[in-house]
This record gives structure tokens, sequence and C-alpha cells, in this order.
């Protein structure tokens, strides 16, 4: 059965999980859902069409000492620079990891501004790095090629048969495992105009076939200790099992009810409230919401 391709989410290689794309954040639609409609990650994940999301103006201003705290960054911020002087409108000052702060403005000239202001003020520069947050570009999922396709080939195959589309388009591509025996789908990194392009399309020629697209949106999960954030390879933890957090066993053996390890660490480090009874893997967890939130805003939809 062909799969719906336009504003929609590569959560999984099984498309089920993803939903039309409309508004607000993914994780106020999980906090408003009613009791007659149990919160999932699949329906919460109703926001702005790629093509309408607006950047946030934003700029990451970190010290360059390890011993200055991100309270101490802010309160030197605050004291150094008057907003009503440089004339910028200051929507949020976040405090980040590692002695850094996000500054979001209204506007992108503001942050133009806050970067100048500091990297141009002798005392300022000294102490703290100020630049503008790399963006990662957007993503695509192609559904059900061959296996046995080769990159080059793929690459090739897409850019000969659909018009518009040009090999220097794709940045990267890399595939995923598919459940249809002998299938797999191709993942592609392509430029902004490239992605809107190909959501237009819905679906791209390949060979014989026209096969369904969504945009690719998968946040980083370990598959050793469960966390977010870092993949297997570069985990310090010790491995734990999803279900319920645990160290020591495997899923035949686990008798514990469940309870997330991202959503109850979240918790206790954030003072949150998130429900915690829920596998690590569970679609509606608000830890890999949150995720998947801060992914989208890393992203450069070109808009």
């Amino acid at each position: 059965m062909a799969h719906r391709a336009e504003w929609k989410i590569g959560l999984d290689e099984n498309p089920k999980f993803s939903t039309t794309l409309c508004s607000p954040p993914i994780s106020s639609v999980l906090q408003s859902s009613t009791a007659q409609e149990a919160p999932s990650y699949a329906n919460a994940l109703k926001r702005v069409p790629p093509h309408k999301r607006k950047a946030k103006n934003v700029s990451l201003v970190f010290a360059k000492s390890k011993d200055t705290s991100s309270e101490e960054v802010k309160e030197t911020l605050l004291k150094a620079l008057a907003s009503s002087k440089i004339r910028i409108g200051i929507k949020n000052v976040k405090k980040l990891a590692k002695g850094g702060v996000a500054i979001e403005c209204n506007t992108a000239k503001g942050t133009e501004t806050i970067l100048k202001e500091i990297n141009s003020n002798q005392q300022l520069s000294t102490a703290f790095e100020a630049k503008a947050p790399t963006k990662r570009l957007p993503r695509v999922v192609i559904y059900d090629v061959d296996e046995a396709v080769s990159k080059e080939d793929f690459i090739g195959t897409l850019a000969n048969q659909n018009e518009g589309l040009r090999e220097q388009d794709f940045r990267s591509c890399f595939k995923i495992k598919s459940k249809q025996s002998g299938k797999c789908h191709w993942v592609i990194e392509v430029q902004p105009k490239t992605f809107h392009s190909l959501l237009r399309r819905k679906k791209v020629f390949f060979e014989w076939n026209r096969l369904s697209l969504r945009e690719f949106l998968r946040p980083t999960r370990c598959y050793k200790c469960n966390r977010v954030g870092h993949i297997s390879t570069n985990c310090q933890q010790a491995e734990s099992f999803p279900q319920c957090g645990e160290e020591g066993h495997k899923k035949a053996e686990c008798t514990n009810e469940a309870k997330c390890i991202n959503c109850t660490e979240a918790n206790n480090k954030y003072k949150l409230n998130h429900d915690t009874t829920h596998a690590a893997t569970d679609p509606s967890c608000q830890a890999l919401v949150h995720e998947t939130d801060q992914l989208i805003s890393r992203t450069n939809y070109g808009c």
C-alpha cells in the first residue's frame, strides 16, 4: 500500500508512526491531549508545515573559561548589554550546559546586533565566544528501494528520472532497514530548496516504480543505555533495559514496572513533571518529543 508523503515525519522505518504536520510545539500538544484521546507521539507531531516554519533568531554565547557558569555568563551579559540602548527585542535568554546561554531575539537583525556587540567589545570578547548556531540540512526518507541498489546508482537514478533534481543537490545519503524483505529505505540530506521540491512531489520516480517519501526526523538515541542525545558507539553508560531503565537483565527477565530513564532524568535535572510510567522507546515519551522539537529548531528549512 502506498504511503502518503507530504509534510510527514519519518520516525521509524515503519511509516505508521508519522502524521500530518500542523501547529503548535509537540510538547504542548501532548500536554493538551484530552482524556478521550490518549497522547501519542504520532498525534503530537502536528505542526506547521516545513515551508511555513520560521527560523528562530538565536545567538549562542559561551564562556572561554571552564570555571564560569551559565548563570554568571547570563548576569554579565545583562549588565554589559542594555537591550533598550542597542534597540533590539529579546524574546528569551536560556541557560545552556558548559557555561553557555542562548539569546533569542525577535528579528534576525537583532541577533546580528547581539553578535556584533559582544565580539566587538574587548572585555566581553576576551571572556566569551559569541556565534550563531550551526543549522543542519533537512532530510527526506525514500521508502522501499531494492537493497541491492548502490548509493551511486540510487542518487544517479533519482537525478536522471526526476526533472529538476541534480546529483549535487544531495549532500549525504545513507540507508536504513525495512521490514519488507529485500528492501531498504534511503535517507538523503538536501538543500532547503530541494527539500521543499521533494515534499511537493510526494513521490519520486525510480526505475519502474514511484516511491513514497517523507521528512525524516529521528532524534539520536542510544540503543545501549537508551538515553537520547548520543549513539551506542559513543556511550559511556552501562547497558540498561528500555522498559525499566535498570541495568543487568534482558527483556525476558524483566518483571519491573515501566519507567522511562529519559523522563526520569529530565524530571530530576530540570525539576519537571514528565510522566515516567512508560518505556524509553514509547512513541509518547515527552523526552523524545522534546528532542524532536530541538531537532526541528536546529534544521535549516530556508524559511
